[in-house]
């Protein structure tokens, strides 16, 4: 409160057993304990299970699709069908991610995993992963609906609304039982507990002990423990040490985006409304300026290096149709895996993004353009 911390807490999990009470004691002296606007010195643990039962009231529906579908969804067919599934998604108009690297490790090593890949069909990437026989489910679609009401878990590299809370809850929660999985997207640089701190996510990846330190943390500001935590590094690395031998002679420039400047999400989904004015803001001029600079040019020439421009898809929009003389736009749609393009590529240049680390897991180097770092 006023940039002053006035508040700390701790959290502790407590492993109970089916008969005992909890109560704590501080220097040899009982401490009272609140629970449920009670002041007690012992809770007996079979008190705090009954509380903590999920007691999910079917809603009453005067919605006549949501009825339709809620009795579908439980029908024989669709219990069976999707019977302890897991349900794997990046975002919803992209895969190549860590989700998509999931995916293929359980297809492959786990066989009897009732599995599905969630994807918009309209995507680049959907007739890539059908080749490869993944049992895709398209975005928003029915199958959807029916695949989240009876999913044991649920596992993305994002965290976005459209990913973990896509069904109305006032409709379907007492259907809903689906344990959220965060993949991540890229090693958390930044503190992003304010965002994830309402999410509910029961694992949580990490791939770097001082990330995972700082999640863990009694002092950081996330609400997230050892119990939701797990230091694994991400699916996607897996792979990406297997371009290690690809390299050419090659640069990539990949900035981060910028929330501010683009619009507003359109629908459901990560799709977004163009910004009519983005092209006079100084991220736009900036980069423009760069990778068209005669300076950049020379060097390219000196060195005898093809430069790649490869924008964040949330601001592709803006870019797709430049044309500049030494450097080649990139777009998601001219790959099949970004993990070429990075096996490909000898240097990157970006501002803050986290591909930096996809780098330097590759013990690659990385330039820094940060025209802005003074008001970020």
């Amino acid at each position: 409160f006023l940039e002053d911390d006035y508040l700390y807490e701790q959290i502790f999990w407590v492993k109970c057993n089916h008969y005992g009470d909890l109560s704590v004691k501080i220097n040899n002296n009982t401490v009272p304990l609140k629970f449920n606007r009670s002041y007690k010195d012992k809770f007996s643990f079979e008190t705090i299970r009954n509380a903590f039962k999920r007691r999910k009231k079917v809603p009453k529906i005067k919605h006549k699709v949501a009825t339709v579908y809620r009795e579908l969804s439980q029908s024989k067919y669709y219990k069976k069908k999707y019977q302890k599934c897991w349900l794997l998604m990046d975002r919803d108009n992209q895969a190549d991610d860590n989700a998509e690297h999931l995916y293929r490790y359980i297809k492959e090593n786990h066989k009897g995993e009732n599995i599905f890949f969630v994807l918009r069909k309209s995507s680049h990437d959907w007739a890539r992963l059908k080749k490869e026989e993944f049992n895709l489910v398209d975005f928003g679609s029915i199958e959807h609906v029916f695949a989240l009401l009876n999913a044991d878990f649920l596992a993305s590299s994002h965290a976005d609304i459209y990913v973990t809370d896509l069904l109305n809850t006032k409709l379907y929660g007492d259907l809903l039982k689906y344990q959220f999985v965060f993949l991540q997207h890229g090693v958390i640089h930044n503190d992003l507990s304010e965002w994830l701190n309402r999410k509910s996510i029961r694992h949580f990846i990490c791939s770097a002990q001082p990330e995972y330190d700082s999640i863990i943390s009694n002092e950081s500001g996330y609400k997230f423990t050892e119990r939701e935590v797990a230091l694994t590094g991400l699916p996607r690395h897996d792979g990406l040490l297997k371009q290690l031998n690809q390299q050419k002679r090659k640069m990539v420039i990949m900035p981060t985006w910028r929330q501010s400047l683009v619009g507003l999400a359109t629908g459901i989904g990560n799709e977004r409304a163009l910004n009519e004015e983005f092209k006079e803001s100084a991220y736009y001029k900036n980069w423009f300026n760069f990778i068209s600079s005669k300076k950049l040019k020379d060097m390219a020439i000196r060195y005898n290096y093809e430069v790649v421009f490869f924008p964040h898809t949330n601001v592709e929009p803006y870019f797709k149709d430049l044309k500049v003389e030494h450097t080649k736009i990139m777009l998601n749609s001219d790959i099949d895996s970004i993990q070429e393009l990075f096996g490909e590529m000898a240097l990157m240049i970006t501002d803050y993004s986290s591909v930096a680390f996809e780098f330097a897991y590759l013990k690659k180097p990385v330039l820094y353009y940060q025209f802005d770092r003074d008001v970020m």
